[in-house]
């Protein structure tokens, strides 16, 4: 299979996308000992708001321009893009729960009530990433209308603030941009989300690379992720915060600019969809079933995950991705088409314009 320069798929912004989530992943697994949480592997996160923002841009601007799609028939779609799949991984975080933190009714009722709107409960999360695709469905809804009126040209004066006010609470808390899921964060989420989401909106307005010639092929892509990857796992720098905003305002845009640029071929070609597969069930499921396996392997198997690390580490990341794969081919993409369906079916014209040839395709992590 080849992609031809320009091609809308983008595999290379597949492939960012699944580095990122498996970067995340190694966050929150304990069985890579030192790497978990250790390094700046949370900016992914940011990256794939940047990538959210430029791939929706992409496929619906001119749709919600145009009145082919209304903007809540998008809110609609997102909505469903993110949401079953993330229900059903709720499924083993209330398991976990339930033998470890919450072991009474009533404190498994407000974990999971609270999980059910992204949120946390006295500091405790069901499944952690919920927290960014809360952030990520208020962009989409400031984005949808904005389209919707032709108005997407705010999207660059809405990143540059959103930088600033980043900068002026990062500065502010102990934690600098790395926000936006503790209690008293949402004013630095909302800006990260800002930022990033819509200088993606924004890229993709200005830069049409079906006119530039490419700028190589599968060397260079490899070079491309050699380089995103030492990004996340630089060892913490003396000045987090300014590292964490350079890589946010410059490096990563200038990286996906150039990714939109490399024209892959053949087998990596496919390697960079299927990462691109995995990417949002993976970051879905990890939190919870790596929470899981790690509280049976030590109750059942006296297996302490962090003692074999990162082998244990590396076993559970693979078995992940493999069963992120079924789930996206088996659960996520028919579970998406059923319900668009119903939703057609039952009410044509709530959605308020065609949502015919919506890309059921991970879109975003």
């Amino acid at each position: 299979m080849h992609q031809t320069h320009g091609d809308s798929k983008y595999a290379m912004l597949e492939g960012i996308r699944g580095i990122c989530a498996i970067l995340v992943a190694t966050r929150h697994i304990q069985g890579f000992g030192w790497m978990s949480g250790g390094l700046q592997t949370y900016l992914g996160v940011d990256m794939f708001f940047l990538l959210s923002g430029f791939v929706i841009s992409h496929a619906y601007t001119q749709r919600l321009a145009s009145g082919q799609v209304s903007v809540g028939g998008f809110l609609v779609y997102r909505f469903i893009r993110v949401y079953p799949l993330y229900l059903i991984c709720l499924v083993p975080a209330v398991i976990h729960a339930a033998l470890t933190f919450a072991p009474t009714p009533d404190k498994l009722l407000a974990v999971t009530g609270a999980a059910l709107i992204f949120e946390d409960a006295q500091g405790r999360y069901l499944n952690g990433p919920g927290w960014s695709l809360f952030y990520e469905l208020l962009a989409c809804a400031v984005f949808a209308p904005l389209a919707a009126l032709g108005k997407l040209r705010w999207s660059f004066p809405i990143a540059l603030v959103s930088v600033f006010a980043l900068i002026a609470l990062g500065l502010q808390s102990d934690h600098g941009i790395e926000g936006g899921y503790r209690d008293g964060e949402f004013l630095i989420g909302t800006a990260r989300v800002c930022a990033t989401f819509f200088a993606g909106v924004a890229i993709q307005l200005l830069v049409r690379p079906q006119t530039m010639p490419p700028l190589g092929g599968n060397t260079s892509a490899c070079v491309l992720l050699a380089i995103l990857i030492a990004i996340h796992v630089f060892p913490q720098p003396e000045q987090p915060m300014i590292y964490d905003l350079a890589m946010v305002a410059l490096a990563f845009p200038l990286l996906m600019m150039f990714a939109m640029r490399i024209a892959t071929s053949g087998a990596f070609t496919r390697v960079m969809n299927i990462l691109g597969e995995i990417s949002f069930p993976l970051y879905v499921c990890h939190w919870p079933l790596a929470a899981l396996t790690t509280y049976l392997m030590r109750h059942f198997f006296n297996m302490k995950m962090n003692a074999s690390a990162p082998l244990s580490g590396l076993i559970v990341l693979c078995c992940l991705c493999a069963l992120s794969y079924w789930l996206h081919h088996r659960v996520d993409v028919p579970l998406r088409k059923m319900l668009m369906t119903k939703i057609r079916n039952h009410a044509p014209h709530s959605l308020g314009g065609s949502m015919r040839g919506t890309d059921t395709k991970s879109e975003t992590a």
